[in-house]
Order: C-alpha cells, then structure tokens, then sequence
C-alpha cells in the first residue's frame, strides 16, 4: 500500500494503522551504520558525533557480532572528553585505539523483520535498552537487515499530530491513554490514534516519581536510577520544587574511567562485558569511591526544561529529538512537580496500542539492569 494510501485512510478514520504497521520490518531503519568489531573505539566516536546516533551494530561479513552505544563510550573516556574529537588526555588517547570488541555487549538479544512490533517494544521497555538490531536468520547466524531504537518510534507521535491536527473535531471522546493500556477503556484504534489519548504529557506521564534531593550522594542517586524505567531522576528541594534532573548517562559522564586491564578480548568478541561495570557500580577504587561520595548537586542538569501538563506530545518529541533529551519533569502553574514524561513512556504508549489492537497484553518491568544499549 503506498504512503498516501494510509495517510487517506487514516484521515478518513479507517483501521489501516492495524493491518499496515504490525512488524518490525514496518519501523525499523534499514542497513544501519555498522562497525566492525576489531575497529578502534574512536571510530564510534566520530560516527556518534557526524550522524548523532546513540548505537552502531558491529557486524563481521554482514552477520552480527555485538552492539556498542553512547553509555558505553562515556563510561571508558575520562571526564570532560567530548566526543569525536581528538583526546588530550594519554588514558583518552589508550582508549581511543582499543578495538570495540572490548566494550561491546555481544550478539544475543535481537529481533527478526517479522516479529510484532509491540512485542519488540515491550522487550526494549523491559529490558531497559534503547535499541534493538533487527536480523535475518541465515545459516545458523543472524544476518544484520536494520536496527529498531527509541528514536524510530518516538518520531511516529509527531507523524501523529500532524494527522491529529488535520483530523481535529472527528472524535469527541477521550480516554486517558494509561486507562487504555490497561484495559479500562476501550476504543477503535483509528480514534484512539487521531484523537487525543496520544496529545498531551499528562497521557503518558510517570506519578511515580524517583526523587533525590541535591545533597544526596551520587551513590545514592544510582541505586535509585537503577529501580526506575525512566533511567532519571528528578532532584527536588525541602519544599518540593524542581532543582534539577539526572540522567544514567550523567553518572557515566563523571565517573572516572575504568583501568585498561577492565578489556578483555577473545578472539573478534570481548568476552568480558565492561557493562558490568556501569550500572551497578562497586566503588573498588579510590577515584570511584570519592566519584559516589560527590553530591548530585555537583553533576545534576540545573534548572532543566520542564513542559506544563496540557503540553501536546509533540512538544515533548521535538525536545526530545532536538535537544537529545530521554526525560523532561512535568510542572503545573504553582510550580510543583507532578510526573515525569521519558522516551520510555512513550514505548509504553506503543504497547498501549498493541492491547487495542489484541496484541499480548503488558507484563511487569525487569528493573534489573542488563544490556546497556
């Protein structure tokens, strides 16, 4: 079916969404950039920085071998190293050279060109993972067709407000989108698309929020980053107003980098996994043990941008594909923090969807961290 045909029939309210977008292979971007294992680590870098991507498949003869992402490389360089330029620093210049084998999580977890979409969504929102390399089976091996990541699906809600705003007054009810996702309302795909369960922050927005206050300590704040999906957390002061936000990839940023004798290479593979040694963190070092002591007020966002409750979804994606956000604190006119709205709300959104559509129905999040991708 050609491009216009769905945008007409999505218009005109009818369920092409459903028949149309079912697989991976329906969101997923084809032939992505790709690395070889045995390339040096600063060949991530530069690719990260030329093409503002957060993930590069490593491939060896088109078959996938592992991933690397943007966490991995701002755990191993040091503090203040930005990325793609030339290091400065002789341990910055050492990691510059290790071949990507060493950091890499290995080929393992990945999803087939057929598999449900919503299925694969679940698994990245589950698994806690930003990306998902897309392969064909091929001779006992997984040929690498395309990758899925968050950017990929959260760019569908702006194609969705556009179709909202030229579709606006066809639909008069409205569910809040989390009541859909756990099967307290219902409605038809199509209406529930172009209507307003998918327009605004309060939809999709976390209640729960994981709160640290300045003074706590870095240690303090990955223990609590660790048990919440949204890889964030919001810092708020004595009297409950905003103060700042940290990110996993904040923590990263700062922690010193780990010794070379981490790496670990066998053969094209690194078998020794330097996500191990991201989140969780043991301070088994001085640098480390004075990093955790440190207070989050030290390497929090202060003062970050923040949107209101009626804020229309595409708002939030535009700061979050602009700006690289993964998380904005929801603040209402007095000034008081009410949620929190991530990229990991919107894959739930998505799976929301894959319930109206009678795919499998939500499980309980793994809070335990595994791939770092």
């Amino acid at each position: 079916m050609r491009l216009l045909d769905i945008v007409e029939n999505l218009y005109q309210g009818r369920e092409v969404f459903t028949r149309t977008v079912r697989t991976v292979a329906d969101m997923m971007t084809i032939s992505p950039y790709t690395l070889h294992p045995d390339d040096p680590i600063r060949d991530a870098a530069v690719l990260f920085k030329k093409y503002q991507i957060r993930h590069v498949p490593l491939a060896h003869s088109g078959y996938l071998v592992g991933v690397v992402s943007d966490r991995d490389l701002l755990r191993v360089y040091s503090k203040g190293y930005v990325m793609g330029e030339v290091p400065v620093r002789d341990i910055d210049a050492m990691t510059h050279e290790t071949p990507l084998a060493a950091i890499a999580t290995p080929a393992g977890l990945s999803v087939s060109p057929s598999q449900s979409i919503y299925e694969a969504v679940e698994i990245m929102m589950n698994r806690r993972i930003d990306c998902l390399p897309v392969v064909q089976p091929d001779k006992g091996a997984g040929k690498l067709v395309g990758i899925l990541t968050t950017t990929d699906i959260v760019k569908c809600f702006l194609l969705f407000e556009f179709l909202r705003l030229a579709r606006r007054g066809a639909t008069s009810r409205r569910w809040r989108l989390m009541d859909l996702a756990y099967g307290l309302a219902d409605d038809q795909p199509t209406d529930m698309l172009l209507g307003d369960e998918m327009s605004r922050a309060t939809d999709v927005l976390s209640n729960e929020i994981p709160i640290v206050s300045a003074d706590e300590t870095i240690e303090s704040a990955i223990q609590k980053i660790r048990r919440s999906i949204d890889r964030h957390v919001v810092v708020l002061d004595s009297c409950g107003k905003l103060e700042g936000i940290l990110s996993d990839r904040d923590i990263l940023r700062e922690l010193p980098p780990p010794s070379l004798p981490l790496y670990r290479i066998e053969g094209s593979v690194g078998t020794g996994r330097l996500m191990d040694h991201l989140l969780p963190i043991k301070a088994t070092n001085d640098g480390l043990r004075d990093a955790f002591a440190r207070p989050v007020v030290s390497i929090m966002t202060k003062k970050p941008k923040t949107v209101v409750p009626e804020a229309g979804l595409d708002e939030i994606v535009e700061h979050f594909l602009t700006n690289r956000f993964g998380a904005m604190p929801v603040v209402d006119n007095d000034g008081t923090t009410i949620g929190l709205v991530s990229e990991v709300r919107l894959l739930s959104a998505v799976i929301a969807l894959g319930r109206v559509f009678n795919m499998p129905a939500i499980g309980t999040p793994d809070t335990g961290m595994s791939a770092n991708f």
